[in-house]
This record gives structure tokens, sequence and C-alpha cells, in this order.
């Protein structure tokens, strides 16, 4: 795996959602975790979050460093590091500090880098206020 992130990190995952299970809801978590299965829902990681070769993902994520080798379809709030890999497969947009897409990755989306990733909330408004609110500032 050709990845920023120490490979001791990556060996010492504290959490795991292995490859068999199929899991939906919100998942908010501190330390690390390794998701090899199907996730459907909002992921809030204040730690390291690694999405799998073999993992499917729908979700809002909300993160700190994350790393995805694996399918997702959803968006990508984070305040350190998203590192997508030559085997990641990833819909959505994705707001960073700091954003790395491998050869190979196939990424349909917009990106965004951060200089102060903490003071952005890119899920707070609905398209539609976010429209209405710029049209009245113009008016």
């Amino acid at each position: 795996m050709n990845s920023f992130f120490d490979s001791a990190l990556l060996s010492q995952m504290n959490t795991k959602i292995g490859k068999s299970t199929r899991l939906s809801g919100d998942l908010a978590f501190q330390t690390s975790m390794k998701i090899e299965g199907c996730f459907f829902g909002t992921i809030r990681a204040k730690g390291f979050l690694f999405i799998s070769e073999t993992a499917e993902v729908e979700a809002e994520i909300e993160g700190v460093d994350i790393l995805i080798a694996g399918s997702l379809k959803g968006n990508i709030q984070a305040t350190g590091r998203v590192e997508l890999l030559e085997t990641a497969r990833v819909y959505g947009n994705i707001k960073a500090e700091k954003i790395r897409l491998l050869d190979g990755v196939l990424f349909e989306g917009h990106c965004e880098m951060l200089r102060r990733s903490d003071t952005v909330d890119i899920f707070a408004l609905p398209l539609q206020e976010l429209k209405v609110s710029l049209e009245e500032k113009k008016g």
C-alpha cells in the first residue's frame, strides 16, 4: 500500500467492521476504525478512518484523517488529510486541508482544499436554502 499514513497506524486499528458485516445508522468513534464490509448512514470520526478495498460505504463523513481504498458514495469533510488509494472509487465531494489521489482512482465529484477546515460545515445548509441566501445577499 502506497500511503502517506504510517503503516503502524494501519496495523493497529481499534475497531473493525468485517467483510461479512452490513450496518446502517449513525456511526461515531474517537480512536480508529477500519471498514471492510458495508456501511450506510453517517460517520463522525474523531480518529483515523480506513475504508478498505473490500468496503462499500454510502455515507456522509465528517472526520480528521481518512484513507480510502474501497467504494464510497457520499461527501467527505476532513480537518486533516484525505487520501484515495489506487483501488478507491469515490462518488461525492471532498473538503479537506490535504487531499491526495493516487493513479488509478475513480473519482466523480469536487475537491476543495481548506485552510481552516474546522470553521467550515458543508452540510449546514441544504442547497436550496444556500441559493436563497446567496440571492438575498445580491439583492
